[in-house]
């Protein structure tokens, strides 16, 4: 059984129908799963056959359903790991095993290859000015369509980046309203790229029809998951009032945390500007409420941006027991 699992895990399809009639049969070693079962037969590529539908149909929704999330999560690890060690040749072997794994379908593939065309690694020449470089030639027509053929199937950096391709025109025309609705589906599996993005276009109405509320909470969304961009946002917004109504404590708590994630991230400009901003809203604070807002900060960054509200004396009084 073990021999078998290997071969299963490296993707050969008849070691994982074997497991999979192995896992419905039960054997001494093995106890009857038949989700596991049905698990093996999808990644077999056996939903056709007599075996997956006997076991299919005496089994409820509700397992079969349990089956098929194990089966794409088992798929998706799979691809990874290929895409993974392709990316760890480099240059033009790398170009080349991608180009398999995204003829193949994997969308990952297609994202990385994609990427690399914007950057024009597989078009690259040499240097004609530095003897052992090479001259990079981006290609943006091609990125883009490998970029859509992994969007299509649901991959969010590839449908956030398909967006951002519409948005600025490069490699095809520009279309902002079209870029929303890639934005969208993107931000719906919480993709932090997509939401920042999405969240500008309703703040501005660029494109599409301005919503201070979707974009608020869109900036949220991607503060919750550790998008810098979105931090400063909401920390000026709500320095300014743009979009809600001015709170000084939330402005400085956000800015302090963009400028913390930032310099991580060694974007100084970006730093150096919530700094900018922090400081002149300390000019108008009383210190109890710096005091408070350091202390949001805190917080919110203990529990990984997930408590990220006003500070008051309450909060100070539980932080103490």
């Amino acid at each position: 059984m073990a021999l078998l699992h290997r071969a299963a895990d490296q993707d050969y399809r008849e070691a994982q129908f074997m497991l999979g009639v192995a896992y419905a049969a039960g054997e001494p070693a093995v106890p009857v799963d038949n989700i596991e079962a049905v698990k093996w037969l999808i990644l077999a590529k056996a939903q056709d056959g007599l075996a997956y539908s006997m076991l299919t149909h005496q089994m409820s929704a509700e397992a079969v359903a349990t089956a098929t999330a194990r089966a794409a999560l088992w798929r998706e690890d799979a691809d990874g790991k290929k895409v993974q060690a392709a990316l760890a040749l480099g240059n033009r072997n790398e170009v080349s095993d991608l180009t398999r794994l995204a003829d193949e379908g994997i969308p990952r593939a297609q994202y990385e290859l994609g990427w690399l065309y914007t950057v024009g690694v597989p078009d690259g020449i040499p240097s004609k000015m530095v003897p052992g470089l090479t001259e990079f030639q981006p290609n943006d027509r091609k990125a883009a369509e490998l970029y859509l053929r992994a969007a299509l199937q649901g991959y969010p950096p590839a449908q956030s980046r398909l967006g951002s391709i519409l948005y600025e025109g490069k490699g095809l025309a520009v279309d902002k309203a079209e870029a929303a609705k890639w934005f969208e589906k993107a931000a719906a599996r919480s993709e932090p790229t997509a939401m920042m993005a999405l969240a500008d276009m309703f703040a501005t109405g660029d494109g599409i029809p301005a919503d201070k509320n979707r974009a608020i909470t869109l900036y949220g969304r991607a503060a919750a998951k550790g998008n810098a961009g979105a931090m400063k946002a909401l920390g000026e917004n709500y320095a300014n009032g743009r979009l809600t109504e001015r709170d000084s404590q939330l402005a400085y708590m956000w800015l302090t945390l963009a400028s913390q994630k930032y310099r991580k991230e060694l974007v100084e400009v970006f730093a150096n500007e919530a700094d900018e901003t922090r400081r002149s809203l300390t000019e108008l604070m009383p210190q109890s409420e710096v005091e408070l807002a350091k202390r949001a900060a805190d917080r919110c960054l203990r529990t990984n941006y997930q408590q990220c509200g006003r500070s008051g004396f309450v909060d100070w009084l539980w932080e103490l027991l």
